[in-house]
């Protein structure tokens, strides 16, 4: 047909569910539908938005598909969904007008052309744009000169955004334990990351939101390309700290290739690990994963034995200070009866010792960390009090004869010391001056 010849291989088994359907492979297949009908639908929108083809979970529910297939699927995804991300970019980044085509209607005689294939009746009106023109007239017309300028800020303000916040988080290579919480976290979405393809993804600089993100097989060939010239700059680096020359290359290169590192590369079951990662990051952003390693690291906290007691006394003093500051206002009394309780204080113990708390605030379930001082006196929850002026509710200015500002709010477990009168302090002051001693 056409001088096209189609050759169409023959199944290698009579039961579907025993080879991929996609490339007939018998290595390493799973079923292609399960029993959850949404995991289903999402799989068939899928495999129908990426390679065109339709499936009905009723009629192709005994069928199967390999992990290869599983694979490509994912990276078919990444490389649309970033073309698409990078296409969107530069179209909102283009300084120059985009031309519409405005179609003429034809009258057709009751026809659609949605089922006719010919459309040789229809015909687009295209008004041509003279660039000469176009320049001349921007330059002699003052309003489309201040036009311009706008557009240019405009262009400069996306660009700013989109280089600034989406591509420039990095996971710090020289903080070894915001580093390994950030990495627990993501193995709860990936399963177990081997050490030493976490180490090659940090030493070839993978570790972005822009490239941890988008990582494909010939991404990876280039990361086993750099290891592997890599070899002798480790080896000397390892060296220097003093490393068991072993125990530096088993880091980097996994038990398979420790001993001969010039031959690096990743088995299967590594690169899908990789691709995983590039799959998660993709779907919930890093963000995600340096959040909860923020929480992971409140986790590994100590607790505190009169945890409790401290909670409830901060929640407390808490109250008490918005108390002493009570308006009549119908804001301040909602904003109240909203303040943390004992069980949104959470009290621990940090690694140096200190004591604090981590305050989640019932309106916006934020946490704001204040810290118990001086000898477990003093509370000082600054923080929540800064949190609530900046988002939800701020204090009236204090009489003078009053009390103190909001930056010394703190709570006092112990009695207060009696406060002396300023004439007090002057009079004792000269009394020292004036004394055979001073």
């Amino acid at each position: 047909m056409n001088g096209i010849c189609a050759d169409y291989p023959t199944p290698p088994s009579a039961n579907p569910t025993k080879y991929c359907r996609f490339c007939y492979s018998q290595f390493r297949i799973a079923p292609l539908f399960t029993d959850s009908a949404d995991r289903n639908q999402a799989l068939v929108s899928r495999i129908k938005s990426l390679v065109q083809i339709r499936l009905d979970p009723a009629r192709d529910g005994a069928s199967a598909i390999c992990i290869a297939c599983q694979q490509k699927l994912t990276e078919l995804e990444l490389f649309r969904d970033r073309c698409q991300k990078l296409h969107e970019a530069v179209r909102r980044c283009r300084p120059f007008p985009t031309l519409e085509l405005q179609l003429e209607e034809v009258q057709n005689g009751g026809l659609d052309y949605s089922k006719v294939a010919d459309y040789s009746s229809l015909w687009v009106s295209i008004e041509p744009l003279v660039l000469d023109d176009y320049e001349i007239s921007r330059v002699e017309d003052d309003e489309n000169v201040s036009l311009e300028a706008e557009e240019k800020t405009g262009l400069n303000e996306t660009c700013k955004n989109l280089n600034a916040t989406e591509l420039s988080i990095v996971v710090d290579r020289n903080d070894d334990r915001k580093n390994k919480r950030f990495w627990q976290a993501l193995q709860r979405d990936v399963d177990s990351i081997p050490v030493h393809v976490r180490n090659a993804l940090e030493l070839t600089g993978r570790c972005r939101e822009a490239s941890l993100g988008f990582i494909s097989p010939s991404t990876i060939k280039r990361i086993e390309e750099s290891m592997r010239q890599s070899v002798q700059m480790l080896a000397s680096q390892e060296e220097a700290r003093g490393t068991d020359p072993k125990q530096a290359m088993l880091k980097y290169y996994g038990e398979t290739y420790w001993d001969h590192p010039e031959r690096f590369c990743f088995s299967p079951e590594e690169k899908c690990t990789i691709l995983s990662i590039a799959s998660a990051i993709q779907q919930n952003g890093i963000r995600h994963y340096l959040k909860a390693a923020k929480l992971i690291e409140q986790e590994v906290c100590e607790k505190v034995e009169n945890g409790p007691e401290l909670a409830e006394l901060l929640a407390t003093k808490i109250r008490e200070y918005y108390q002493a500051r009570d308006s009549s206002k119908p804001n301040f009394k909602a904003f109240f009866k909203q303040l943390p309780k004992s069980r949104q204080c959470r009290v621990y113990r940090s690694p140096n010792g200190t004591i604090h708390a981590a305050v989640r605030c019932p309106i916006c379930s934020n946490d704001c960390k204040v810290t118990l001082t001086d000898g477990a006196s003093r509370w000082f929850f600054y923080n929540y009090v800064q949190h609530c002026e900046r988002r939800h509710y701020q204090v009236e200015v204090e009489p003078a004869s009053g009390r103190r500002s909001a930056s010394k709010a703190r709570l006092e477990t112990s009695t207060p010391k009696a406060k002396r009168s300023r004439t007090e302090g002057r009079l004792r002051s000269r009394s020292k001056s004036m004394s055979p001693g001073g």
